[in-house]
């Protein structure tokens, strides 16, 4: 059950996040040169992951071959032990949560929380996760054959 609750919590978290980029789309200022049209897009999903701490265009390429899947995700403001990875169903979750530091200004907390969709053929029993010492989370298991 909690499985299910899970998943049903990612994938409306992700319906919440595209419906509102379609309500900016439709209150965009309409001109004269402006047309709204539906385009067929070919999408790299399972192959290119979103991660708010990733530098550049906070896309993480993620290695899927025959063999095995991985990623590396930055996460150089968490500690192993703010961490916690899980996989729901086919799902993998990534949650971190930083230790709130008070400073002259105020409390400082993070807080994140991704899913992800696997490759088909990983084996979900094979999923590993580390934290290395240049502060990426490297996730990675087998594939089934």
């Amino acid at each position: 059950m909690w499985v299910e609750s899970r998943q049903r919590y990612c994938h409306e978290a992700f319906q919440k996040s595209c419906i509102k980029e379609v309500r900016l789309l439709k209150n965009f200022p309409k001109t004269p040169n402006f047309k709204m049209m539906n385009i067929a897009v070919d999408h790299d999903q399972g192959t290119k992951w979103d991660w708010p701490l990733q530098k550049g265009d906070g896309v993480v390429n993620v290695l899927d071959d025959d063999d095995h899947f991985e990623v590396g995700l930055e996460a150089h403001h968490f500690l192993p032990k703010e961490i916690e990875v899980k996989n729901i169903g086919e799902l993998l979750e990534i949650h971190m949560e930083h230790v709130v530091k008070k400073d002259n200004f105020g409390d400082v907390s993070r807080n994140i929380t991704r899913c992800y969709r696997l490759p088909k053929n990983v084996d979900m029993k094979t999923i590993k996760s580390n934290l290395d010492s240049n502060g990426i989370l490297h996730i990675h298991g087998r594939k089934m054959h």
